[in-house]
């Protein structure tokens, strides 16, 4: 159709000079030492400068070397991310938000929101699925995670930041799960052993420099201490030590929380005796033969109908079809995930969608629950992981430099 725009043709060229320049700025920690149960903080304190935090990226050099034994030794998927046993993320003195067992998380985020694309684009953070990722010969590696990888906020919170900020990492208790031992011929399974060794961190930032006519619109409203919203979403993951040997169905209560912190999303996943066990993949999601996983949320089941599936005749297509709707109902985004029919029996994700509140829900508080039911029975030595995600809104008064959460949007 045809409008008045078609013969706009003396439209003036508007070129946005308001940022006259980006650089890229390092920072390193206060302490030099990156040994397990080690924390490790960086902290950018430039009050007057604004930074693209959704941009930066943990630069860590290291080396991975077998110590004993004469099987090998090789670097697991997302090994980067299993390095650390919780991330957060600060902002004058108060936490925005934190991430624990960064390494696990960030593997399912990746099944789930991760494209051919995205995978190239994280090469460098060790994430290089199907391949292994790849170091040097010598064991010598370079990652390069960005922040965005390992915590939400960044994945969402995609505008420039001011004011003093800091990264504190965790190192793990032990690096079994950042790496995969493969015993040797005639060897017993723990005779051969390795090693991480880091021998630095960096955080690499993104500076942005404004002309003088935008500076002085953020100065005044800095100065009359307008609010600033980080709206963003909240991974949390909760752990079921171990679901009860050669049950049937299991009653997981995982938590009552405030309305404001209702569940948008659920994904539930177990492990059997694979965690802090180097000679297991901890990238590996065992299915166990379920046939059931639903939401309760004040009694209300999250679906209705049972799934019904039954892994060993390779029917588990409603909970394959689940995986892949999770992007396009939490991104708006439809994407081809990347793990295929196949490989999700091994790599299996069992995801609710309970984004849509109904008016039942009208109390100050929500009771979470898991029924989880199997065809088998569960294994001995089985975890049961759930991950919660909800949105979550912070608010920043940079004059006062006050950060907090709102508990009601």
């Amino acid at each position: 159709m045809l409008s008045n725009n078609t013969f706009n043709l003396y439209q003036p060229v508007n070129n946005d000079e308001s940022i006259t320049k980006v650089d890229t700025r390092t920072y390193l920690p206060f302490v030099k030492s990156f040994g397990n149960n080690d924390t490790i903080e960086i902290t950018i304190n430039r009050a007057d400068t604004w930074v693209l935090m959704h941009d930066a990226a943990l630069i860590i050099k290291g080396k991975l070397q077998k110590t004993a034994g004469n099987g090998t030794v090789q670097l697991v998927l997302n090994g980067g991310a299993f390095l650390f046993d919780t991330i957060s993320y600060e902002l004058h003195g108060t936490e925005v938000d934190s991430v624990r067992d960064p390494g696990l998380i960030s593997t399912i985020k990746g099944y789930l929101c991760y494209d051919k694309d995205s995978v190239r684009e994280l090469e460098t953070a060790s994430w290089s699925y199907p391949d292994d990722p790849k170091i040097n010969a010598d064991g010598n590696f370079v990652f390069r995670i960005p922040l965005r990888h390992v915590l939400n906020f960044f994945d969402d919170y995609r505008l420039a930041i001011c004011g003093k900020q800091t990264i504190r990492l965790m190192r793990s208790q032990n690096d079994n799960n950042a790496m995969k031992i493969t015993p040797g011929p005639e060897e017993t399974v723990n005779a051969t052993k390795g090693k991480f060794t880091i021998d630095s961190i960096e955080l690499k930032v993104k500076h942005i420099y404004q002309d003088d006519v935008l500076k002085i619109e953020l100065l005044e409203s800095m100065k009359s201490n307008r609010a600033i919203l980080f709206p963003f979403r909240k991974w949390e993951i909760h752990e079921l030590p171990t679901l009860t040997a050669n049950s049937l169905t299991e009653i997981w209560n995982i938590k009552t929380t405030s309305i404001i912190d209702y569940p948008r999303f659920i994904i539930c996943c177990f492990q059997t005796n694979k965690k802090n066990k180097s000679t297991e993949n901890s990238m590996l999601f065992d299915n166990l033969d379920i046939s059931n996983v639903r939401l309760l949320l004040n009694g209300e089941f999250i679906p209705q109908e049972n799934l019904r599936l039954n892994f060993n005749k390779n029917d588990y297509a409603e909970a394959y079809y689940n995986y892949t709707e999770f992007s396009t109902s939490y991104n708006n985004l439809k994407i081809n995930p990347i793990l295929q029919y196949s490989d999700f029996k091994n790599r299996c994700l069992f995801v609710i969608d309970c984004s849509r509140r109904s008016e039942s829900f009208k109390s100050s508080t929500v009771d979470v629950k898991l029924e989880i039911e199997s065809r088998v029975g569960f294994p001995t030595s089985t975890k049961a992981y759930c991950i919660i995600v909800y949105d979550c809104v912070m608010e920043y008064l940079p004059l006062t430099e006050t950060v907090r959460k709102l508990t009601s949007i």
